[in-house]
C-alpha cells in the first residue's frame, strides 16, 4: 500500500491511472489496459475512456518511463531495434517459395514466391519512424508479373538514409 501512495504523490496518478500504464506498457493496447485497469467489461466504454485517459500528459509520461525502464532492463538499443526490422525486411522481401508436390509425393518448388507484405509494410513503417519520416501509410506494391517481385524501398537505401543521421 506505501508504494502504491508513493507512486500517486511522485506521478499524480491514481492506483488505477499507475494500473493502466502498467498494463498499457505490457499489451500496448489501451481498450485492454483500461479493461483490466478499471474492471470494465464493455468493450466500446474501454475503448473510448482508455483512449481518452491515454491522452492525459501525466499518463504519457508515466508510460515514457515505464518504457524507458524496460528499455534499461533489457539494455535495448536504437541500433539493435534497427538492425532487427532491416532483418525482417530483408526475409520478407525474400519471400518464400511455393511448393507442390510432384507425382512421387514429394514437393518440389514451383518457382513462384509468396511474401509476407505484412511483415514488408510494418518493418518499412517501423524503419520511417526510427528515422523520424512519420510515415502514415506504407504500402508494398506488386509488379504484375508472374514472379510477384516486391517494389518498395530496400533495406539498403534505409540503411543509407540512417549512415547520413
Amino acid at each position: 500500500m506505501e508504494e502504491i501512495e508513493k507512486l500517486e504523490k511522485e506521478h499524480k496518478l491514481t492506483a488505477k491511472q499507475e494500473k493502466f500504464c502498467r498494463e498499457y506498457v505490457q499489451t500496448l493496447n489501451k481498450t485492454l489496459a483500461y479493461q483490466r485497469a478499471y474492471n470494465c467489461e464493455n468493450y466500446d466504454s474501454a475503448r473510448t475512456l482508455g483512449s481518452k485517459l491515454f491522452a492525459n500528459i501525466d499518463i504519457q509520461k508515466r508510460v515514457d518511463e515505464l518504457k524507458a525502464e524496460i528499455v534499461q532492463e533489457y539494455k535495448i538499443s536504437r541500433e539493435q531495434l534497427i538492425e532487427k526490422q532491416l532483418w525482417v525486411l530483408n526475409k520478407a522481401q525474400e519471400g518464400q517459395p511455393e511448393m507442390k508436390m510432384n507425382r512421387e509425393g514429394k514437393f518440389v518448388p514451383t518457382g513462384n514466391k509468396f511474401y509476407d507484405f505484412r511483415a514488408i509494410n510494418d518493418a518499412v513503417k517501423n524503419l520511417s519512424n526510427m528515422c523520424g519520416f512519420n510515415v502514415n501509410e506504407v504500402k508494398a506494391e506488386i509488379k504484375a508479373n508472374v514472379e510477384s517481385d516486391v517494389n518498395i524501398i530496400t533495406a539498403k537505401d534505409i540503411a543509407n538514409e540512417l549512415m547520413k543521421k
